[in-house]
């Protein structure tokens, strides 16, 4: 059975462009045979930490747990047929894990509109860079 591994920055149904994106197809996937499993960094509880204005030190750890499971991801976990990244899978922007990513499985990215446009929360404008 070929496997998905959906990777993103929120839970299921939590992101109005992941129900657009890819949400909407998993039942249609699972299916179609696909084994389709979800990569997300940010938990009901982390979400409200992330997007409060301040709260650095929580933002911090956060991005060290999110960094933690995308190394586990890319050189522990049992490697998918495809990944499939909506806008990035790591909230700093960098391209290391897709490249990682990359070397083992099939690669969709997939990129809205406005992927050009900083894409910072209001309460993390101190944070764009």
């Amino acid at each position: 059975m070929p496997s998905i591994l959906f990777v993103c920055l929120h839970r299921p149904d939590r992101s109005p462009s992941q129900r657009f994106r890819f949400e909407q197809y998993i039942n249609y996937l699972n299916e179609q045979g696909f084994e389709t499993k979800f990569s997300f960094l940010l938990n009901p509880k982390d979400d409200k930490k992330f997007y409060a204005p301040g709260n650095y030190f929580n933002k911090f750890i956060i991005l060290i747990k999110g960094f933690a499971k995308r190394i586990h991801e890319t050189f522990f976990a049992k490697k998918p047929d495809i990944v499939f990244v909506q806008r990035e899978s790591f909230m700093l922007g960098t391209s290391f894990f897709e490249r990682k990513f990359s070397k083992h499985s099939k690669l969709i990215f997939d990129f809205d509109d406005s992927i050009w446009m900083q894409n910072v929360s209001a309460a993390n404008k101190k944070l764009g860079f």
